[in-house]
């Protein structure tokens, strides 16, 4: 109730004072004096005065109607909020300002009270003078003579403001929502990507708090380590299992030189599987410090180059084949590099051609390959007159 200035006061309504109300009753006060007539009087004037008060200074909206839902009785609340003088209100039936959308809904929850049904909290949306749309809520209370309803009493509460307010929230969190989702897919779709290319590189990141020892790891780091990414649960203890006994103190020192210089860390290392299977790891990672040079985070990627070593080992292996047949070959062979000068020569083309200081000179002197071939032919023509000499040349 609100008992600010809302103009001079109206004159208390006749119904006001002609329908029963507790606080009217016509019992004797048990203070007042029997046969007091004019005390009497008085004092149910002062309460109906009182009454009347209350009913046209509240901020709420009451009305009486009656059973056919005209309007018998509104105050001055029902009256500023509606846009309405009270006589443009009184005889109007109340469905005509309610808003269509709502009107059924409240048809039927007046039939109901009429028919005894216990009264509920209503919520109904009116229309103003002004064309806007009111939501109210509140509660009717329907009036019984003889047990036979005759008018509906009822007091609303303008939750326009609110309700705007609520919906207006409502809709920011949808349109968050909507935005969550979308940024949760893409998400999604970087990570699957992600996840895709990590594969096909077989590189998988992992990511270390070093003040609490959570560990993260990607499901492809899980891969390269043979281990299920749905079961596994990362564990610091359990990657230093599965590194070669031979490369522990390599990352092991690795890591100090780390802390020591803060220089990101790049080497390579082994890894022994839980079938036995021997993986061969490039491995880059940093740390992250705080203000006062605590390490604090540690980041990383893991690259699987097994397949990698495994070529350059035959490779190796290969070029080790190819040199001993090289070196043991009975003719003389050369090998020239880029086209431009000699870079490998073996004993048989020693042997067959003599090293001469001349020869020497011929091989290591730079001179444009042509010109070396001329002279080193000549050479041998010089050196061993009358012998053929035989030169095998590879373009290296």
């Amino acid at each position: 109730l609100a008992s600010g200035d809302r103009g001079p006061a109206r004159p208390a309504p006749a119904s006001l004072m002609t329908h029963p109300h507790p606080a009217a009753s016509t019992d004797p006060d048990p203070g007042e004096v029997p046969g007091d007539a004019d005390g009497l009087g008085s004092l149910r004037a002062s309460r109906a005065e009182l009454l009347h008060d209350l009913f046209d200074t509240t901020n709420d909206l009451i009305q009486i109607c009656g059973v056919d839902g005209t309007l018998r009785l509104v105050n001055r609340a029902w009256c500023e909020r509606l846009g309405y003088a009270e006589e443009e209100l009184i005889g109007r039936r109340v469905f005509d300002l309610i808003a269509p959308d709502c009107r059924e809904h409240c048809l039927q929850l007046f039939q109901d009270l009429l028919q005894g049904q216990a009264a509920q909290p209503i919520h109904c949306v009116f229309i103003n003078r002004q064309g806007r749309r009111l939501t109210l809520e509140g509660q009717l209370d329907v009036v019984l003579v003889d047990g036979a309803p005759v008018e509906l009493r009822g007091i609303f509460r303008d939750v326009s403001e609110r309700r705007e307010a609520e919906n207006a929230l409502q809709q920011l969190n949808a349109t968050l929502e909507a935005r969550v989702k979308q940024r949760t897919r893409e998400l999604d779709i970087t990570r699957a990507r992600l996840a895709e290319a990590q594969a096909l590189a077989s590189v998988g990141h992992w990511e270390m708090d070093l003040i609490t020892g959570a560990l993260h790891w990607s499901d492809e780091i899980c891969l390269i380590c043979g281990l299920d990414p749905e079961t596994v649960i990362p564990d610091y203890a359990l990657f230093i299992e599965l590194v070669h006994p031979e490369d522990r103190g390599l990352l092991e020192s690795a890591y100090q030189r780390l802390l020591e210089t803060r220089e990101p860390c790049d080497l390579r290392y082994r890894l022994l599987r839980a079938d036995g299977s021997l993986r061969y790891i490039h491995a880059r990672w940093a740390t992250d410090f705080d203000a006062n040079g605590q390490p604090v985070r540690s980041i990383g990627t893991s690259q699987d180059v097994t397949d990698f070593e495994r070529s350059r080992r035959d490779l190796r292996d290969s070029e080790d084949k190819l040199r001993s047949l090289f070196e043991s070959s009975l003719a003389g062979l050369v090998l020239v590099e880029g086209g431009e000068r000699f870079s490998l020569i073996n004993p048989a083309f020693l042997r067959i051609s003599g090293l001469t200081p001349e020869l020497e000179q011929i091989l290591q002197g730079g001179q444009p390959l042509p010109t070396a071939l001329q002279d080193l032919l000549q050479l041998s023509q010089d050196v061993q007159p009358g012998r053929r000499t035989a030169m095998a040349i590879r373009h290296w």
